[in-house]
């Protein structure tokens, strides 16, 4: 098991005293407006009902010649192809492009390219189809401004592109007519954090003549969604933009987006960021996963509700097949990681296929990095001999840079730290495992993953619906403004309740006279290594169900025993990058070596009670924190001996004494005998 550390923000009282007098507001909103940095009523103000104006279109470079551009295309009747992106940001600044540019008696195009077949961005063959079919101006959205060699390409046969991106640039633009990308070095402009529909919005306003205010009531709620999707940071305009966007969604009249909300079941009921962001986003995303993405962007231009109906069905079907197939390559794998020593111990999992849906691998490699808590790249391999795939990571492993060191076995890859995509040769994925993993063992010794964080510890008496109502002024929620999660410390696990055919578990968790009940998604009763009476902390989010009584409702995020702190965290770090032939220090070697009454107080644990192998930490809570280092490589080399096995009692690992009577003594260990031969060596 990956442990996690938990990093709970502690708050100024004095200062939350007065925001909260100032503010005339609950406790319970000042002290995370005041764990969050916001110390002043009027900074909070500011951020609770945003005022300030947005970036005038204009300040963005290259924005004049893009207007102008456009305007002689209209006013000259040219045919102009809007080029987007498969993903819901690049889909969205599509279906608001050509809305605006309708709006204005454009004849304009679409062009979405499919994942399958023509993989990101623009092609020769692409352009090469356009020109042919008279088109003379592309503008792209949310991409194009690494795509040098095509735009280059497209001039050649008269056509002029205007780029609008927020992708990093490279050393050299492309040799557009315009290219508007706030992430231009020479661009001054307060779009920074924008994302591509964000900019394409600019770009539509500009081209209007309106003020991005006054666009709002027209184009936020495309804005929202695509800024959402992208994981965008919702501060500063973004958070104003996202705001006003998920208002209109409440009183859509699209047809498209009325649909999708009723197959989400969100008909009549609040529209929320984390709605957009688990509800309606992958279902937009679904169809470009797994077919076209076309079918997504028809859907936000259609106009005719029993047309748009019939198309979030083929949408909902898609996202139902994108579900069942990505958990079949998630089932392959994992019984393949399983059976495959090799690839346990090394610290980057590389895993492939034939005929994997490319669409689906992505979310795969997220899967896997959650479930095994290693960098993970996934890929297919097809008739030709060509790997294509997905990498996830976490934060303090930078995927790109590994790689970037393996790139002379790499036809192609981009990307970031935390994703990236990359194709090879069949023929080179073995040696391209081996390479990124003897890197991966040079530059991180010790893999350190991202911790939980949370806003505050507080009481279970001061969980109110009054008071949890009040974080709702901090609305929407998203990246850079996440959803407030507590703490409870010190609570007694009163009850265990299996929901969704056991799917799911309810917890009824007391303090004192008080009570709540948590759900915690994806845990099944029979996996919850707890008993009813036990002490925990418990980290969670909450929020206040409107029915016809309000209520509370929460959700668990992560759990502990009461009492642990974070001082474990180290030693089992050391002890995981040991397992995968690590090169440690000798000082890191000594905190997960254990002695000889170190294996005699676990072994002695086992026997009094239960030790679930997917949870020890109520066992390093007793035996002492700094010991669970000590206490993993005791376990190993008690099964290594004899003395214990491992049982599964209603899905749990749970660890034994073992009857057998051919029981080895410690001196014949050759786990400790290796550790101790590793340490004498530094």
């Amino acid at each position: 098991m990956v442990y996690r550390r938990w990093n709970i923000n502690t708050v100024d009282e004095n200062i939350s005293k007065k925001l909260k007098v100032e503010l005339q507001t609950t406790k319970l909103l000042s002290d995370i407006l005041v764990s969050r940095g916001i110390t002043d009523a009027k900074e909070a103000l500011e951020f609770i009902n945003p005022t300030q104006s947005l970036p005038d279109p204009f300040t963005l470079k290259d924005m004049d010649k893009l207007v102008a551009r456009v305007h002689e295309a209209v006013d000259t009747g040219e045919k102009i192809v809007v080029f987007g992106d498969y993903d819901v940001d690049g889909i969205s600044a599509t279906a608001l492009m050509v809305t605006s540019l309708e709006g204005m008696g454009a004849e304009v195009y679409y062009k979405l390219p499919v994942r399958s077949e023509d993989g990101y961005g623009m092609s020769k063959t692409i352009i090469k189809g356009l020109a042919e079919k008279g088109v003379t101006l592309i503008i792209t959205v949310d991409n194009g401004i690494t795509s040098n060699v095509e735009i280059d390409y497209a001039k050649e046969l008269g056509v002029d592109v205007v780029v609008t991106d927020h992708h990093l640039p490279t050393d050299v633009l492309p040799n557009a007519v315009a290219v508007v990308d706030p992430l231009r070095l020479d661009d001054t402009s307060e779009a920074k954090k924008f994302s591509g529909v964000g900019v394409a919005f600019m770009a539509a306003c500009a081209i209007e003549g309106c003020l991005p205010e006054e666009s709002l009531d027209y184009y936020a709620d495309l804005v929202a969604i695509g800024t959402i999707a992208d994981i965008m940071q919702l501060k500063g305009h973004n958070r104003t933009i996202v705001k006003e966007g998920i208002e209109l969604l409440q009183n859509s009249d699209r047809a498209g987006i009325l649909a999708l909300l009723e197959k989400c079941g969100l008909t009549g009921k609040p529209v929320t960021a984390e709605n957009i962001s688990f509800a309606i986003s992958p279902r937009l995303n679904a169809s470009g996963r797994m077919n076209d993405a076309v079918l997504s962007l028809n859907l936000l231009l259609e106009e005719d509700p029993d047309t748009a109906n019939e198309m979030v069905e083929k949408i909902e079907y898609y996202n139902t097949e994108r579900q069942k197939t990505e958990q079949g390559i998630v089932n392959e794998l994992l019984s393949e990681i399983e059976n495959n020593i090799d690839k346990q111990k090394n610290p980057v999992l590389v895993v492939w296929g034939e005929g994997y849906h490319q669409g689906v691998l992505g979310i795969v490699a997220s899967r896997l990095l959650e479930k095994h808590g290693k960098p993970t790249i996934v890929l297919t391999v097809d008739e030709k001999g060509e790997a294509k795939g997905s990498g996830r990571s976490f934060e303090g492993f930078s995927l790109y840079d590994a790689i970037a060191s393996s790139a002379h076995l790499v036809d192609r890859f981009g990307g970031h730290k935390l994703a990236a995509g990359l194709s090879l040769q069949k023929e080179n994925l073995e040696k391209f495992e081996t390479s990124i993993n003897e890197w991966a063992k040079k530059t991180y010794p010790v893999l350190t993953h991202k911790a939980l964080k949370a806003d505050l510890a507080v009481s279970l008496k001061d969980i109110t619906v009054e008071e949890i109502e009040s974080i709702n002024f901090l609305a929407p929620f998203g990246q850079g403004n996440p959803s407030p999660i507590l703490v409870l410390k010190n609570v007694r696990l009163e009850a265990v309740y299996p929901i969704s055919d056991g799917k799911h578990t309810r917890l009824k968790l007391t303090q004192g006279a008080n009570n709540i009940f948590a759900v915690w998604f994806g845990i099944k009763p029979a996996e919850l290594v707890y008993n009813i009476g036990d002490k925990l902390d418990v980290m969670l989010s909450v929020s206040v169900f409107q029915g016809q009584k309000k209520m509370i409702s929460s959700r668990i995020k992560a759990l502990r025993t009461a009492g642990i702190n974070n001082d474990f965290i180290e030693n089992t770090e050391i002890y995981n990058s040991y397992n995968i032939d690590m090169n440690l220090m000798k000082n890191q070697l000594e905190q997960i070596c254990p002695s000889r009454e170190n294996v005699i107080a676990i072994y002695k644990e086992i026997g009094i009670s239960k030790v679930f192998k997917n949870d020890l930490r109520p066992v390093f809570a007793k035996l002492g924190e700094a010991n669970a280092g000590k206490i993993l490589i005791a376990l190993d080399v008690l099964m290594e001996l004899g003395h214990i096995v491992t049982k599964e009692i209603n899905g749990c690992i749970v660890y034994c004494k073992s009857e057998n009577i051919e029981k080895k003594p410690l001196s014949e260990s050759k786990i400790l005998s290796c550790l101790e031969s590793k340490i004498q060596s530094k």
